[in-house]
């Protein structure tokens, strides 16, 4: 059975501290051998930047992945070199630590 992934109401109101925007959509994909879900997260901060996140499983392999995007004025950010900024592989927790730093940036 698949493992849905799951963002907890007090992680959502962690990330959402002080946040002057808010969204949260859901998608479900089955294909014949494998099935995803994927939650996702953005969010906007006073100071014009924000984030992506989102949680993706996998019935394949029965692991969840998580992902930030940070982004500025709900566009991509890109570095003076054109490089962005997108950190995978994380924990809930540093979820809400990357959004903590977005937020006082």
């Amino acid at each position: 059975m698949m493992n849905l992934p799951f963002i907890s109401p007090k992680t959502i109101a962690r990330i959402a501290r002080g946040a002057v925007w808010l969204k949260q959509s859901y998608h479900y994909h089955s294909h014949e051998e494998w099935e995803s879900i994927r939650y996702r997260i953005r969010v906007a901060y006073p100071n014009g930047y924000g984030a992506s996140i989102i949680v993706m499983s996998m019935s394949i392999d029965d692991s969840d992945a998580w992902e930030v995007t940070l982004l500025k004025d709900d566009e991509l950010w890109h570095d003076d070199e054109g490089n962005d900024s997108v950190w995978s592989d994380l924990t809930e927790e540093e979820v809400i630590q990357i959004c903590d730093r977005i937020y006082f940036y």
